[in-house]
C-alpha cells in the first residue's frame, strides 16, 4: 500500500498535468493581475539552512531542524531510510521507495521533526512565465484540484525572487486525514517549479518561500 505522501504526491503531479498542457497554448494579453511581492531576507535567516540545487537553477532555505534530502543524488536513499526507519509515524507516512519520487522529478524532500515537510518538483519548461500567464492557468489547475478531492482555500498571484508565482492554500484528504499544505508554482526560464509545504505554520511557509532564489 502506497504512503500517504506517495498518494498526496501522485495527486499533485496529476493535478498540474492538466496545467501544464494548457499553458502550452494559453493565449495572455491585458494587463497582468497585480502580484504581491514576497520580501526576501537578505542571506540565510537565523536558524534556517540553505538547499542548494544548482542543475535544476534554485536556492531554498529551511528550518535547520529539518533533514534535507537531495532526492536526485545518490547518498539520498541511506538518508531517506534513516529518517523513516526512526520513526513509526513517518514510515507509515512518507513509505520507503525513494526511487519512486526520483521518478515524479522531486529534487529537495525536507522532513520536519513533527512531520512538516517541503518538496521541490522541477520539470523542463519552455520560458518564463508572467503574472496573466499564470492567471490563464489556474482556472485549469483548480478544476484538477476540485476533481482529485483537494479542497482550495485560497490562491493568490505572488512575486518570488522577482518572478511571478502562483500560491494556492489547499487541504487535502486522505484515508480520512485532512492535510493542511500550500503549493508555489512558478516557470521560470527552462524550468517549472513546484514547491509544496505540508503541515507547517503559515509564517514558516512564507519565510521558506521567502528564501527561494533562482540562478
Amino acid at each position: 500500500m502506497a504512503s500517504l505522501f506517495a498518494r498526496q504526491l501522485s495527486k499533485l503531479r496529476l493535478a498540474l498535468l492538466g496545467a501544464v498542457l494548457i499553458s502550452c497554448i494559453a493565449a495572455c494579453s491585458g494587463t497582468p493581475p497585480q502580484a504581491t511581492k514576497v520580501t526576501h531576507a537578505q542571506g540565510v535567516p537565523a536558524g534556517y539552512s540553505e538547499f542548494q540545487d544548482s542543475a535544476r537553477g534554485y536556492s531554498l532555505a529551511l528550518p535547520s531542524s529539518w533533514t534535507q534530502i537531495n532526492v536526485q543524488t545518490p547518498g539520498a536513499a541511506a538518508v531517506f531510510n534513516a529518517i523513516v526507519k526512526k520513526d513509526p509515524k513517518f514510515e507509515a507516512e512518507f513509505g520507503d521507495n525513494l526511487a519512486a519520487m526520483a521518478k515524479e522529478n522531486m529534487s529537495l524532500l525536507a522532513i520536519g521533526p513533527g512531520g512538516e515537510n517541503a518538496n521541490m518538483v522541477v520539470t523542463s519548461a519552455g520560458g518564463t512565465y508572467t503574472s496573466a500567464q499564470l492567471a490563464s492557468v489556474y482556472p485549469v489547475l483548480a478544476s484538477n484540484y476540485k476533481r482529485l478531492g483537494m479542497d482550495v482555500q485560497a490562491h493568490s498571484l505572488i512575486r518570488v525572487d522577482g518572478y511571478a508565482a502562483l500560491r494556492v492554500q489547499l487541504i487535502v484528504a486522505l484515508d480520512g486525514i485532512r492535510l493542511p499544505e500550500t503549493q508555489f508554482v512558478l516557470e521560470v526560464h527552462s524550468w517549472a517549479y513546484v514547491l509544496t509545504v505540508t503541515k507547517t505554520p503559515a509564517a514558516t511557509t512564507s519565510e521558506i518561500i521567502g528564501t527561494l532564489r533562482l540562478h
